[in-house]
């Protein structure tokens, strides 16, 4: 299954991923180092992305997350996309999403985000959902906001990074209309 959107489609996760998430994780792991907490060493090997998937996958099986990667027109990965923390009984969610380092600047994580609103709505039927930007991070306020995304509140001290306490401003999007 496969969303398209101009340049880029989000593609669902699979076991055969490996190889290709690997190089994606190892190539941009200092890149996205600077943004969120370092998964650490054990991730970034064959065994630990493979636990990794088989993870995500569960995750979707249950129906509580919907794992996808940011495929370019030429099938490379470009980012990975999340719809996590998925409730059913209240119709929430949670979205997260990384773009790699020389795909920055192109409109991928706005696209991205897009893609996964549309998904919540009309697959999930979801009627909220909920995302996470840190104070400093400006592109990532800037792709939730001009996604419909308001700021609900801050969460102070509300992640790590490179041993940094960071505060992140929580967003929220109805995604019932009016």
């Amino acid at each position: 299954m496969s969303q398209n959107h101009s340049q880029i489609a989000l593609r669902l996760l699979n076991k055969y991923d490996v190889k290709s998430l690997l190089e994606f994780e190892l190539d941009n792991r200092d890149w996205f180092e600077q943004f969120i907490d370092s998964r650490g060493d054990e991730f970034y090997n064959r065994r630990g992305l493979e636990e990794h998937i088989r993870h995500c996958l569960s995750q979707y099986e249950q129906k509580l997350m919907y794992p996808t990667l940011i495929i370019d027109q030429q099938g490379k990965i470009c980012g990975r996309a999340n719809i996590h923390f998925i409730e059913h009984v209240t119709k929430r969610g949670a979205i997260g999403y990384r773009i790699g380092q020389n795909f920055c600047h192109q409109g991928m994580a706005s696209q991205a985000t897009r893609l996964l609103i549309t998904h919540a709505k009309n697959h999930l039927q979801l009627k909220q959902l909920a995302a996470f930007a840190s104070v400093e991070n400006l592109a990532s306020q800037r792709v939730l906001e001009k996604n419909g995304f308001v700021k609900a509140g801050i969460k102070e001290e509300f992640t790590l990074v490179q041993d940094q306490v960071l505060d992140c401003f929580d967003y929220r999007l109805s995604l019932t209309s009016p």
